[in-house]
């Protein structure tokens, strides 16, 4: 290697991004202090990187180089984690794009910038209509970039800051149409079909990217940094998807250093958290797509906490408030089919993108969805994991889902043989007053047979409600058994309600009070 080729340079201004955060500007005199002929230059690739806004302090948007290469510099149209994207003109065709510059320090281990250079030329091959094209890819002056079709829109993520000032009362497709007119200074394109709600209108959104994400699986290229960010909805409130700077084909190797968690935490799958590389597939995207559809469907994010760490854990256990909580609108196939798509388990998502977009299809066109429901014992099982030390007053609650008919002709039996006698003892003289306690019980337990009713379970916040109800008739039996001590019926009925109260609360993960009310059904 000689003094003067560009692989020295290269190396010697890798050597300063290394070190960067160490020492600034004053690496550069360390590691250049054999090579003090080329000090210049690195200090001139260095100045460049700090001009695009790839090093130090974050670009400013009145700040801006005059051009790169081929490139004319506008003005920055945003910034994040990967590096920087232009607004730009490309001098030798004379059209606008948006250029994005890459971070020279993310491409430093050994064979990632061409391994870079492969992926892009990959995704550049990519043509859906659903898919941001990308123009052109190169490097200048050391600095990756890639220029991408120019989309004059609004992104999902402005967007849905845009709703959660209003809120989600009457949302519709107008709303949509009249937020990326206001973007854009346009006047609302004229709808051809008639103002949807707002779940259709969501649904169909997400949908369209679905396919557009099907069309890149098909081209063996995952996305792995689906979010509203990166989903733009240009003038005429279409959806496109962009930035396939995190993407791989699927046969390659991570361009990551190993470890490196990159993408927005809040729409990352579990198997990204926990840096499991060998498992990040299809269902990823699945993944992201369906954090995506959740917080459209409710303005929320499923499970955003007060700093990295609570975020983290949340996705890991994998129990966000139920959509029909946060926005009662929503209809149970569409909520089904939301939170299939954000299991925890890869297993039980959506095998495919294609699966998910067909399942949103079958919403829209009022057919039966292919998505179900976790088990009841796959819920219980889940908050028994959750819940270590509970685990037993869980595994109760499953044996009870089950098998509930043997406990309670168990527990049956034992009330009988202690207190049939004394049953039978009084028999003439409470004949009367039986048949009162049975018209009580008869009606306490018509008003409980809703909460196994599937009818009832489909409807909004139906978990609060049977936990209320199941606790007034606990209320109730109290009462009747200090009116009509020791009497089995009553005595059979506690136990009963009790039982499927503690079942419940174990389904939605209250461990302890399902404990305390499982151990009563059994004392």
């Amino acid at each position: 290697m000689t003094e003067s080729s560009p692989q020295l340079l290269r190396h010697l201004v890798e050597q300063c991004l290394d070190r960067w955060e160490d020492g600034g500007e004053s690496v550069v005199s360390v590691v250049c202090a054999d090579h003090p002929e080329l000090e210049t230059r690195v200090r001139g690739r260095l100045a460049t990187l700090v001009n695009m806004g790839l090093l130090g302090e974050p670009p400013s948007r009145d700040d801006v180089p005059e051009r790169l290469g081929d490139f004319r510099l506008e003005r920055v149209l945003g910034s994040g984690g990967m590096g920087v994207v232009y607004l730009a003109v490309q001098e030798s065709l004379g059209r606008e794009v948006a250029l994005k510059v890459v971070r020279p320090d993310l491409l430093l281990f050994p064979g990632a910038r061409e391994r870079f250079q492969r992926e892009v030329e990959t995704i550049s091959r990519l043509d859906h209509p659903g898919i941001v094209k990308v123009h052109a890819f190169g490097e200048e002056k050391g600095i990756p970039y890639f220029a991408m079709e120019l989309v004059r829109g609004i992104s999902l993520a402005d967007l849905l800051g845009n709703l959660h000032k209003r809120g989600l009362g009457g949302l519709s497709s107008g709303d949509i149409t009249a937020a990326v007119a206001e973007h854009t200074a346009t006047k609302p394109q004229p709808s051809t079909t008639a103002s949807e709600d707002w779940v259709r209108t969501v649904f169909r959104l997400v949908e369209t990217v679905a396919r557009a994400l099907q069309h890149a699986h098909e081209q063996q290229i995952l996305h792995r940094d689906i979010k509203p960010a990166n989903i733009m909805l240009a003038a005429d409130s279409r959806p496109l998807l962009l930035d396939f700077s995190l993407a791989r084909t699927s046969e390659a190797s991570d361009l990551t250093q190993s470890g490196a968690l990159l993408g927005s935490l809040p729409y990352m799958a579990p198997e990204q958290v926990l840096g499991a590389h060998d498992r990040i597939n299809a269902t990823t995207d699945v993944y992201g797509l369906g954090v995506t559809l959740y917080e459209l469907l409710t303005l929320h994010s499923p499970h955003l906490g007060s700093d990295v760490e609570e975020t983290r854990a949340r996705i890991l256990e994998g129990t966000p408030l139920p959509v029909t909580r946060l926005n009662p609108r929503v209809p149970w196939d569409a909520e089904t089919v939301c939170l299939k798509a954000i299991d925890v388990d890869q297993q039980q998502r959506y095998p495919s993108v294609a699966a998910f977009a067909d399942d949103l299809r079958n919403f829209l066109e009022h057919k039966p969805i292919a998505a179900r429901r976790p088990s009841t014992g796959l819920r219980i099982r889940r908050a028994a994991q959750r819940h270590p030390a509970k685990a037993t007053a869980l595994a109760i609650g499953l044996v009870v889902a089950i098998g509930g008919p043997i406990l309670f002709g168990f527990v049956q039996q034992s009330y009988a043989k202690e207190l049939g006698g004394a049953l039978r003892e009084t028999k003439a003289q409470k004949v009367r007053a039986d048949g009162h306690l049975a018209d009580a019980l008869d009606a306490m337990s018509h008003v409980l047979g809703s909460t196994g009713d599937s009818r009832f379970m489909r409807l909004p916040f139906v978990d609060e409600l049977s936990r209320k109800q199941l606790e007034t008739a606990v209320a109730f039996y109290h009462r009747l058994e200090k009116s009509e001590p020791g009497d089995i019926r009553v005595a059979r009925a506690m136990v009963r309600t009790l039982v499927r109260i503690g079942s419940l609360r174990a389904m939605i993960g209250e461990a302890d009070a399902a404990e305390r009310d499982l151990l009563a059904a059994l004392a």
